[in-house]
C-alpha cells in the first residue's frame, strides 16, 4: 500500500470507529480524548517555526501530542490531525526499534491521514453534489465548511476530480484570511484565531487538577499554571461555573507546601517537560502541502 492509500483508509476507518460520519471535525482536540492514554496541549512559543510534536512516555505508557499556539488555526488543525496519524501508527514504537526505514514515507502516511480526516473525498462529494465547474467562492465555501487550509482543499478536489491541475496551480496561493476576507466570514476566522492562539492543557490533565482543587489538596495557582492563565481569571471563572475548593485556604497556596496523599499530579511536571521540549527542540522544516511541523528529525523522541 502506498502512503497515500494507507493514510486515506486509516482516516477512513478512525471516522468509522468513532462514529464521526463524514461531517466536518468541530474541535480537533476532542479528537484526542477519543483515544486512550493520549494527551494533547497548545503551548505559546517563540519560534514561529515550530508547530508539533508527539512524544511517547513509557513510563506512564501515555503518549503526548503538543501544538503550537499560533495566529494560523487551519495549520494547527492539520498539525493536531498530522500528529494523530503518529499516535494511531503507533510510529514512536518503530522509531525507537529502528523500524521506519523510509522517514518521507511515514510523514507522507501521516499528510494523507490528516487530510482524509480533516475532508474526506465523501463528505466532500456530498457537499459539493455534481461535477460542476467550480468557483473561488465555491472554494471559500469549503474551507469555511472543513476548516481545512485552501492547499489542503485544493489536494482533495484534484483527487476527486472536481478540478484540474491547472485550477489547482491558479489556486494554490490563496490563503484562509484572503477567502475569508473576500467571501464575507472574516469574524468567524478571528474566532478561530482566537481559539488557535490560546493555550490548552491536556483535558485528563486538567480534569484531574480541578477535582484535586475541589477537594482542597491542589491550590488555584497550580490550576492557573496549567493553563497558562492568570490567577484571579481561574478562581472568576470557576466560581461562576460553581467550582470551588472544599478548604477555601488553599486557593493561593503554593503547591509545593501541600502534601497530596489522594491524588497523583505527577503529569504537572510531565506537562512543564515537554513544554521544555517543544520550546528548544530542533527545527528543522520540511514542508508538505498541507502540514508544517516542528523537530522533523526525531519528531517520535520519548519524553
Amino acid at each position: 500500500m502506498s502512503p497515500e492509500s494507507e493514510g486515506q483508509a486509516r482516516a477512513e476507518q478512525f471516522r468509522h470507529e468513532k462514529h464521526l460520519g463524514l461531517q466536518p471535525i468541530g474541535d480537533a482536540f476532542a479528537l484526542f480524548e477519543l483515544v486512550p492514554q493520549l494527551d494533547v496541549a497548545s503551548l505559546a512559543v517563540s519560534n514561529p517555526d515550530e508547530h508539533g510534536m508527539t512524544a511517547h512516555d513509557p513510563a506512564r505508557g501515555v503518549t503526548k501530542v503538543v501544538v503550537a499556539c499560533t495566529q494560523n488555526p487551519l495549520r494547527q488543525r492539520s498539525t493536531l490531525a498530522h500528529e494523530l496519524a503518529h499516535v494511531l501508527f503507533r510510529d514512536h514504537e518503530y522509531a525507537s526499534q529502528g523500524k521506519l526505514t523510509g522517514r518521507e514515507d511515514y510523514e507522507q502516511r501521516a499528510d494523507a491521514f490528516a487530510r482524509h480526516l480533516l475532508v474526506p473525498l465523501q463528505g466532500l462529494r456530498d457537499f459539493l453534489g455534481p461535477q460542476e465547474p467550480l468557483s473561488t467562492a465555491d472554494l471559500s465555501r469549503l474551507v469555511q465548511w472543513f476548516v481545512a487550509s485552501p492547499q489542503m482543499m485544493l489536494i482533495q478536489l484534484a483527487r476527486a476530480a472536481y478540478i484540474d491541475q491547472a485550477r489547482k496551480d491558479l489556486w494554490w496561493n490563496h490563503t484562509g484570511p484572503w477567502l475569508a476576507g473576500n467571501h464575507g466570514w472574516m469574524p468567524q476566522y478571528r474566532a478561530l484565531q482566537v481559539e488557535s492562539a490560546t493555550p490548552r492543557a491536556p483535558q485528563r490533565l486538567l480534569t484531574r487538577a480541578t477535582h484535586g482543587y475541589q477537594d482542597g489538596v491542589l491550590s488555584l495557582r497550580a490550576i492557573a499554571r496549567i493553563r497558562a492563565a492568570d490567577p484571579k481569571f481561574v478562581e472568576r471563572e470557576l466560581a461562576q461555573a460553581g467550582i470551588t475548593p472544599s478548604n477555601p485556604a488553599l486557593r493561593w497556596a503554593d503547591t509545593s507546601e501541600q502534601t497530596v496523599t489522594e491524588h497523583d499530579f505527577a503529569d504537572l511536571d510531565a506537562l512543564e517537560d515537554i513544554e521544555i521540549s517543544l520550546a528548544h527542540g530542533e527545527a528543522t522544516e520540511n514542508d508538505s502541502d498541507e502540514t508544517r511541523r516542528a523537530g522533523r528529525d526525531n519528531p517520535l523522541a520519548s519524553a
